[in-house]
């Protein structure tokens, strides 16, 4: 086996070919794929401005690149994908109605006072990590039901019960994104916060 000293001809940083197959040109399976597309470093986001620090695309993140490539479709390609997207949904039993949509706004919190926010656990969140957003602060906090809103329309629950802040409690984005649509409390102790709030 031959063991040579190479430098990466995406990257430029040096590595250690020890392949008896065949010679390497790159120091990882990433920079086969940057070099193959031809990756051009951007300095900046092309949507929010964000400075990029790495060999990227042109956006920041999946956010970015949907807000600035949905202003440049047409009509005709937003109707036929939205037609996909329903077909792809009711298949799988995802879908979500016009009944469902109009039940999910009426179980959104509500814009609450400073008492309120107070009193809301986890509170404390939002001075040490910040609020969640998409481009600037993605591991911000975020608001969750504890009684969720599927779990709500799927059971027939009371949408006052589930936008009342006692159902609210603060939590970071990426915790929210793994709890995904389960409840953390039932729904009688859900009455329970309700009465004591």
């Amino acid at each position: 086996m031959t063991i040579l000293n190479k430098i990466c001809q995406h990257c430029k940083t040096p590595f250690v070919d020890n392949s008896n197959r065949r010679q390497k040109k790159f120091c990882s399976n990433a920079c086969v794929g940057l070099s193959r597309r031809k990756c051009i470093k951007f300095e900046k986001c092309q949507n929010c401005d964000i400075k990029l620090n790495t060999y990227q695309y042109k956006f920041c993140c999946s956010s970015c690149a949907g807000i600035f490539n949905n202003s440049n479709r047409s009509n005709e390609s937003r109707e036929k994908q939205r037609q996909s997207l329903n077909i792809n949904l009711s298949n799988t039993g995802r879908s979500r109605t016009d009944a469902k949509e109009i039940f999910y706004r009426k179980c959104f919190f509500r814009q609450w006072k400073l008492d309120v926010w107070k009193r809301v656990p986890g509170n404390e969140l939002i001075d040490s990590i910040g609020k969640f957003h998409p481009t600037l602060n993605k591991f911000g906090a975020v608001r969750d039901h504890l009684v969720s809103k599927f779990d709500a329309y799927k059971n027939g629950y009371d949408p006052e019960h589930i936008s009342h802040p006692a159902n609210c409690r603060i939590i970071p984005n990426l915790e929210n994104i793994t709890k995904g649509t389960e409840s953390s409390i039932t729904y009688q102790e859900l009455l329970e916060r309700i009465k004591l709030w």
